[in-house]
């Protein structure tokens, strides 16, 4: 990747990142300055060129990507992709390697956060109500870890796609075929954490307009969910504005081919200013009456579960009754 960062002592530096892959084994991964009026022998004029800049360990990396990011500041995201060859018929333990965010400090990238244990990869057949999946269970990390992509939403906050799948790359698409792919994740920049993690319930605008006034890091951070996404072999998102500022995350495929997601979320409205609750006789549907939404809303009580088969709430929004409607 190409990015253009400014040094306290330098000034404006031109670095191209290369991610050093080493047939998915250990290696460093070089950072290169261009240096201007500097004698290119390919050229024989003083054009200039790449200069080494400084080096990192990475560990099969996939991808060196570097983004500007207005909530965050100028990231590097390290995609190790995996830890050694694959054999096919083998572990997919071998893909689970731990990736890496830097932030440009002025001087040099460093360390922002380890994408490791706490983010968690599922299989494209994992059944999240049951558990399970046929193919492979859940690991606790990124399982594949091959790009990344930031982008601002229409609500103000930012996101990490990142893209997830096994299978060496020069592996034609046949004799991938057996191999289950993981489900590709999507994370959410926590301000007040200072961190990428799951999707949180509640965004800045979101709650400003259902309560009038800033949310506070223990109502932003109290509910989260998992995000994962379908996109089977792929190799790179990007996100494209549709119609009234939704986003579209679009994934490109070796197995799937193209994938459009619409990125948006259900709103549960009805329940400002709620002033009484009754259930039914079964116990398996709350009723709840708002005064302040003038709404009677229905929920069903029972168990609801993100992507990853973590349990998330106990009601699930059925029905709004509104006054007017």
């Amino acid at each position: 990747d190409f990015v253009e960062v400014e040094n306290t002592s330098l000034g404006t530096l031109a670095l191209l990142t290369v991610a050093e892959f080493s047939d998915g084994g250990p290696a460093n991964s070089p950072i290169l300055r261009y240096v201007t009026n500097t004698y290119n022998r390919l050229l024989n004029a003083r054009s200039g060129l790449f200069e080494d800049y400084t080096t990192l360990p990475t560990t099969g990396a996939f991808c060196l990507r570097v983004v500007h990011t207005p909530a965050v500041g100028t990231l590097l995201a390290v995609a190790n992709r995996q830890t050694a060859p694959y054999t096919p018929g083998g572990s997919l333990s071998v893909y689970d390697a731990e990736s890496w965010l830097h932030r440009w400090n002025g001087t040099h990238f460093e360390l922002l956060q380890t994408l490791g244990s706490d983010i968690g990869s599922v299989a494209e057949d994992f059944d999240a109500e049951s558990g399970t999946s046929p193919s492979w269970a859940r690991v606790a990390g990124l399982r594949g870890a091959s790009d990344f992509t930031f982008f601002l939403d229409s609500d103000g906050e930012s996101y990490l796609l990142i893209a997830q799948s096994v299978c060496d790359p020069m592996t034609n698409t046949s004799a991938c075929k057996s191999t289950t792919q993981p489900m590709s994740a999507v994370l959410q920049w926590n301000p007040y954490e200072q961190r990428f993690g799951e999707v949180l319930a509640v965004t800045r605008d979101l709650h400003r307009a259902f309560q009038d006034k800033q949310v506070t890091a223990l109502t932003a951070t109290h509910h989260r969910s998992a995000l994962r996404l379908p996109a089977g072999r792929i190799g790179r998102w990007t996100v494209l504005a549709g119609p009234g500022g939704l986003s579209r995350l679009v994934a490109a495929s070796r197995d799937k081919g193209v994938r459009i997601f619409e990125f948006r979320f259900r709103v549960v409205s009805g329940l400002v200013g709620a002033v009484a609750c009754a259930s039914d006789v079964a116990g398996s549907t709350l009723y709840v009456a708002a005064e302040l939404d003038r709404a009677l809303t229905v929920l069903q009580i029972r168990a609801r579960v993100d992507a990853l088969g973590d349990l998330v709430s106990q009601l699930s929004p059925t029905e709004v009754f509104s006054e007017g409607a």
